[in-house]
């Protein structure tokens, strides 16, 4: 606590994706010691050789690099990753890595699923911390649909601006995974090797291919420049509201166990206990919503002792793991019977929300959030189904603050605007999908997606077993 009695934790909510990536940019940039990063997924496109580029340039000013990525996602990469390491700055290390036959697909595929009840455990966390002062989290992964770059399909997404002395937990934390059994220098698998004369080369197609892009994206790259020559980054960490905070982040051990470990050291434990607490509203967020169920009986707890419980989540037609999404649709009735309120974001909006901050493409919702009687809030990388509460690593943080509180569900009312959201009710026992049209109300009786993505929610809903979506 300061003196003056208020919490030493200070926070802003990255509510679009200029100012997500924009801010990126700016700590990389203004780092004087040290950069942390932590990601599941690390995609190409422009945005992530801007960034590359700046944690290139820091190294170069000798900020220290710290790059630990989930291994997943890494096929195709692992020549870009090893030149990335062979800057003396720079060291980047996999989390949960597949040792042997990566060169080839079929060879990975028959790696992974020799070890898989330990290779489908993956680490979701997100982080980016600067100096072991400011840091980011959030729902976020690095690549242009995380960012609002992407011609095709974009996500919207939320991040949390973190000041205070939660980032040294969150350093913790990260030095906890770094150093984790689980976690190989990339030094230590057999990749690529190049020599300096080919990391010179890799450096310069880095920059080669990042002006390519950025000539193709110019109304983008505009946009960001007019962010960096606004002073955004220093305005965004001025004015950060205080509040009382506490890091709810996953043991990388979590992935050791052949079962999932006891409910009290997970990270939704406390979040249970928060939901149960509950007396007037509770707004959930979350891109994918597996209830199960444990789910089914809480939320419905709530609904009938009073409480108004909303969930937003993704349409068949806007997620992006329609398999999953079977996994919702096997609860979705039982919900509403239950007097749940269920929304679901439309690909195609008629409006566009705060929320969505695409420049091109459809949408699809990441965020993932909880909001407390309009109290307290809870922002990370956490996803309300059983694949992050037993099987893959999480972090967040669950904020005190009705400030806060406030933002999100004025966001999370936006998000779920008839314009932007189906409202899902009962008529005669079946489902229906309402939601405002060019031409004012409007229902549907059955909801809207592709062939080949409502083949695989129905193969999901009936076959999957929801413990593992």
């Amino acid at each position: 606590m300061t003196e003056a009695g208020q919490p030493e934790n200070r926070f802003r909510l990255l509510e679009g994706s200029m100012d997500a990536l924009g801010m990126r940019a700016h700590l990389a940039d203004t780092a004087r010691h040290t950069l942390d990063i932590q990601y599941y997924i690390l995609h190409d496109g422009l945005t992530t050789r801007m960034l590359i580029q700046r944690l290139l340039d820091a190294a170069d000013r000798g900020v220290k690099v710290r790059l630990l990525l989930d291994d997943m996602t890494s096929y195709g990469h692992d020549a870009r990753i090893a030149a990335l390491s062979c800057n003396d700055n720079i060291e980047v290390r996999l989390f949960n890595p597949i040792e042997s036959g990566r060169r080839l697909a079929i060879t990975r595929f028959l790696a992974f699923m020799a070890r898989i009840q330990r290779m489908h455990r993956r680490m979701h966390n997100k982080l980016w911390i600067v100096d072991g002062d400011v840091a980011i989290t959030g729902g976020r992964n690095l690549g242009d649909e995380y960012y609002g770059a992407s011609s095709q399909m974009n996500f919207s997404d939320l991040d949390l601006l973190c000041r205070g002395p939660l980032v040294k937990e969150m350093r913790d934390s990260f030095d906890r995974y770094w150093n984790s059994p689980f976690v190989l220098p990339v030094a230590k698998l057999r990749l690529f090797n190049p020599s300096v004369e080919e990391h010179r080369l890799w450096r310069l197609r880095v920059v080669d291919r990042m002006m390519s892009a950025m000539r193709e994206r110019e109304d983008y790259v505009s946009s960001l420049r007019q962010w960096q020559r606004d002073g955004s980054g220093a305005r965004l960490l001025d004015g950060m509201l205080p509040a009382t905070s506490r890091l709810l982040v996953d043991s990388p051990e979590k992935i050791g166990t052949p079962e999932p470990p006891p409910v009290e050291e997970l990270v939704f434990s406390p979040l249970i206990d928060r939901v149960r607490a509950v007396r007037k509203e509770l707004t959930l967020v979350s891109a994918y919503f597996v209830p199960g169920e444990l789910g089914i009986e809480l939320l419905g707890e709530l609904a009938a002792r009073g409480v108004r419980v909303r969930v937003l989540t993704n349409s068949l037609a806007a997620t992006d793991l329609p398999l999953v999404h079977g996994g919702y649709v096997a609860f979705r009735q039982r919900l509403l019977q239950a007097g749940v309120e269920l929304h679901e974001m439309r690909a195609h909006p008629d409006q566009k929300g705060r929320w969505r901050h695409p420049l091109r493409g459809s949408v699809s919702l990441h965020t993932k959030a909880m909001i407390f009687d309009r109290h307290s809030a809870f922002l990370g990388s956490f996803n309300m189904d059983p694949r992050s509460a037993f099987w893959n690593t999480e972090i967040g943080v669950l904020l005190e603050s009705p400030a806060l509180a406030e933002q999100l569900l004025t966001l999370a009312d936006q998000a779920m605007d008839p314009q932007i959201s189906y409202q899902l009710k009962l008529d005669d026992g079946q489902v229906r999908w309402h939601f405002t049209g060019p031409s004012g109300p409007a229902i549907q009786r059955f909801e809207s997606g592709t062939p080949w993505r409502r083949l695989l929610a129905w193969f999901s809903a009936r076959f999957a077993p929801s413990e593992w979506l």
